[in-house]
């Protein structure tokens, strides 16, 4: 999945509640344990000041780790 500014945008805009939504989809689609989802979960904030600071190459390089049928479902998941 080729990522776009908008759908950058997007991410970045989430709320709270849905950006921990979208974090649990990631970790999932990662293969990420139960501990290691809500950790992630649970560091929604972090995560947040990571997007907006990643840069397009860098979070593209992170969705790569990500097979292109997950990819999908997370892109429709968030609207993107």
């Amino acid at each position: 999945m080729e990522l776009t500014q908008d759908m950058i945008n997007k991410i970045a805009a989430l709320n709270d509640a849905e950006l921990k939504k979208a974090i649990g989809q990631i970790a999932d689609a990662l293969g990420a344990s139960q501990s290691q989802k809500r950790m992630a979960q649970n560091n929604s904030g972090f995560i947040k000041r990571k997007i907006n600071t990643m840069s397009k190459g860098e979070m593209q390089t992170f969705l790569s780790k990500v097979s292109p049928e997950k990819a999908e479902e997370l892109k429709k998941s968030l609207g993107l």
